[in-house]
């Protein structure tokens, strides 16, 4: 997700919190930066919270965006195996899964789809697939 469209929809998620523009339309709209001016929500209107709620969802949503991804350790010992990641290696971004390869039962690589099999230390940072997927509340009720 790009820096513009969290900007867009943190806009949004501000006007629909606020109903700037809905039920209970601010007087101060034509000025404020969140509706059709050029000003921030405090300079137009000392009380409003519009300012510090965008400032909120752009932070959690960049959280979210950076906290899937992890490091993979020396050792393994963090990893899940057997479950779909996708990981940054050496050679660009590849989908696999970690498991135990080669001869040795102590030696965790990455097999990507391509049944090409890479050493840990190749992987840069992986994402569990299942973290990467929106949660669908409507699929689970």
């Amino acid at each position: 997700m790009k820096r513009e469209q969290i900007e867009k929809a943190a806009k949004e998620a501000v006007q629909d919190h606020f109903q700037c523009n809905g039920k209970y339309p601010c007087e101060e709209r034509d000025y404020c930066e969140f509706c059709n001016g050029h000003n921030s929500a405090f300079d137009c209107k000392e009380d409003c919270g519009a300012d510090d709620f965008n400032e909120g969802f752009f932070v959690g949503a960049q959280w979210r965006i950076n906290a899937v991804w992890h490091k993979p350790s020396a050792y393994g010992e963090e990893l899940t195996r057997n479950v779909a990641v996708v990981a940054k290696t050496k050679r660009g971004y590849r989908f696999g899964k970690f498991d135990v390869v080669g001869y040795s039962n102590e030696y965790i690589g990455f097999v990507s789809t391509s049944s090409l099999e890479y050493a840990l230390s190749d992987v840069l940072e992986y994402a569990y697939l299942d973290d990467l997927l929106p949660e669908r509340k409507e699929e689970t009720e």
